[in-house]
């Protein structure tokens, strides 16, 4: 048995490093120094999470009012427990048709507000907006 000191949270690596090795025979006896021991490190290695988030979409009859929709959601992938996140949504339709609502500039914090953004490899997925025709009840005399 020996004892292996090592972590990693955030992404990166560092090492796992072994030692005091405590060597016992059958009879629980230590037998330690009769032994050349050599330790060699491990690695630890802590990969991003893959997040997909995703600009909401939104629809509405035309008003001459900008149609605009500042949400989005995670759509594939998850936080870590304790993180959340802010995204900014930017699109705008006004006049009758469909355009794209952006998510971009993603910030990740952890439960005691440190930015841990680096550890998550996001991709963004556009929403919609589409504004339709407004029906006009035309009666002739």
């Amino acid at each position: 048995m020996a004892t292996v000191s090592g972590t990693q949270t955030a992404v990166g690596t560092s090492a796992n490093v072994a030692s005091a090795a405590l060597i016992k025979d059958a009879s629980d006896n230590d037998v330690t120094a009769n032994y050349a021991i050599t330790y060699a490190n491990g690695s630890l290695a802590v990969n991003q999470q893959s997040l997909t988030i995703t600009a909401d979409s939104d629809t509405k009859t035309y008003d001459g009012i900008a149609l605009t929709n500042a949400g989005s959601s995670i759509t594939a992938g998850t936080l870590a427990v304790g993180h959340t996140y802010m995204a900014t949504v930017s699109g705008s339709q006004t006049a009758v048709g469909t355009s794209a609502n952006v998510a971009s500039a993603a910030l990740i914090k952890d439960a005691s507000d440190n930015d841990v953004t680096a550890n998550y490899a996001i991709t963004y997925a556009n929403g919609s907006l589409a504004v339709n025709q407004q029906s006009i009840d035309h009666h002739r005399r």
